[in-house]
């Protein structure tokens, strides 16, 4: 991998976003409350891309227990903010 490709530049950024695994976690749940964002009554659709993809990225090299883990997490997230969401 050349250090001029831009697609390593972007991992290199992604690696020091979740540097911990506890970092790794809270961006778990950051996405899956993203991910809200996507339905009415805001309707910003990127969401619905980001935040899953997120996710599959957080998934990348993980073990099986710490992938569930996660996906708890983007599920609570969601949950957390559709509630608040539907709140308002």
């Amino acid at each position: 991998m050349a250090a001029g490709d831009p697609m390593h530049r972007v991992r290199v950024l992604a690696l020091r976003l979740v540097a911990t695994r506890r970092r790794c976690d809270a961006w778990a749940f950051v996405a899956g409350a993203a991910t809200v964002l996507a339905f009415a009554p805001l309707g910003w659709w990127p969401f619905a891309v980001i935040g899953p993809a997120a996710l599959f990225l957080l998934w990348h090299e993980c073990t099986r227990a710490r992938a569930a883990w996660r996906g708890w997490l983007y599920g609570l997230g969601d949950l957390v903010g559709g509630g608040v969401g539907g709140a308002l």
